[in-house]
């Protein structure tokens, strides 16, 4: 049996700077790239989706582009996300961060800090999407490994 997180609604709420003493512009200079899926029932919090979240993390400064670069800082990681985007990050050395983590270091005034304080994305035992249709490195090389998603 799994265990489930239970998250209060204040916890849930996203961030905003400028509201409740969360600093504006924490993410300025941080390029992002989304993956996995952030959308749920309800459509709040957490579980807007990837526009939602994408929005979010502009809002701060941010930059959020659609694919891993030299220039990646931070690969913000959703339920099901893709083989191809974790290895490339984990290859450029870019942070793994979940939404939960960055919203933390947000509300702390300290992203660096929450993201060095948190336990890491466990890649080793996340399930990966499947992609659309047979395009999807998961289909190569079946589960997960932090090993075998560098090399890809």
């Amino acid at each position: 049996e799994t265990a489930v997180a239970v998250v209060s609604a204040a916890e849930q709420a996203l961030p905003r700077p400028g509201v409740d003493g969360v600093a504006p512009n924490q993410l300025v200079g941080a390029s992002c790239v989304l993956t996995g899926v952030f959308d749920a029932s309800g459509g709040a919090g957490f579980a807007r989706g990837k526009d939602g979240i994408k929005d979010w993390v502009e809002s701060h400064g941010g930059k959020v582009v659609g694919s891993i670069s030299k220039k990646t800082t931070h690969l913000i990681v959703g339920r099901l996300p893709g083989a191809d985007k974790l290895g490339k990050a984990l290859a450029s050395g870019a942070e793994l961060v979940t939404p939960e983590t960055l919203a933390a270091g947000l509300r702390a005034g300290d992203v660096p800090a929450a993201i060095a304080g948190a336990p890491p994305v466990d890649v080793d035992s996340l399930q990966l999407s499947k992609g659309f249709g047979k395009n999807a490195k998961a289909i190569e090389f079946g589960e997960p490994s932090a090993k075998k998603l560098k090399m890809m």
